[in-house]
């Protein structure tokens, strides 16, 4: 499908992840909108975790709110660029993406 080309990765790459961002801030806002808690740590002893407001925080620093995001929850500042980095390199490095072959399937030589 697509040759080992660089410039193809980066393009693709770069492709996913606006296609991704979207994605979240669409998902995100319609959560957070709706005042419903998704931790099951809250639900459950009704006591905050310590990763609460951390969906409120993400989503701040996808729309570039930065300092709203840091009040929700401090531990947005190493989390955020975790995530996009740990994403970024797995979507690069997919051998399965760039080469055309179906995951899990091996091409006898």
């Amino acid at each position: 499908m697509f040759q080992n080309n660089k410039k193809q990765k980066v393009i693709i790459t770069s492709v996913l992840v606006v296609i991704t961002y979207i994605f979240l801030i669409c998902f995100l806002g319609i959560l957070i909108k709706s005042k419903h808690t998704i931790c099951l740590f809250k639900l459950i002893f009704h006591v905050e975790c310590p990763g609460c407001g951390m969906t409120r925080a993400f989503y701040n620093f996808l729309i570039f709110n930065f300092k709203e995001g840091i009040k929700y929850n401090n531990r947005i500042i190493i989390v955020y660029p975790l995530i996009w980095g740990v994403y970024i390199n797995y979507i690069y490095k997919n051998k399965y993406l760039f080469k055309g072959e179906k995951y899990g399937n091996k091409k006898n030589k």
